[in-house]
């Protein structure tokens, strides 16, 4: 029964760093998608010559950008279990 309630204390004490942490990436997941962004539009229309190179970065922007929104989705959810 001790150990029950020094285990529930741990686990309360340790909700806030977690909180934290996903907000810490969250804003990393921010970033990413506005990286993707950034990549897609800017980069594709600058150093992109080719056809090719336009579909690669266009690539490369998408898959940031995706992984970004796809981390985002994972932290709310994460977010939810824990309240």
């Amino acid at each position: 029964m001790e150990e029950e309630k020094i285990e529930n204390t741990n686990n309360i004490l340790k909700v806030p760093l977690v909180k934290k942490k996903i907000q810490n990436l969250q804003i990393a997941s921010e970033v990413l998608i506005f990286a993707g962004i950034i990549i897609s539009i800017t980069f594709t229309s600058i150093l992109a010559d080719s056809d090719i190179e336009k579909i690669f970065t266009l690539m490369v922007g998408a898959f940031v950008w995706g992984y970004g929104i796809w981390m985002r989705i994972k932290l709310r959810k994460t977010l939810k279990e824990i309240e």
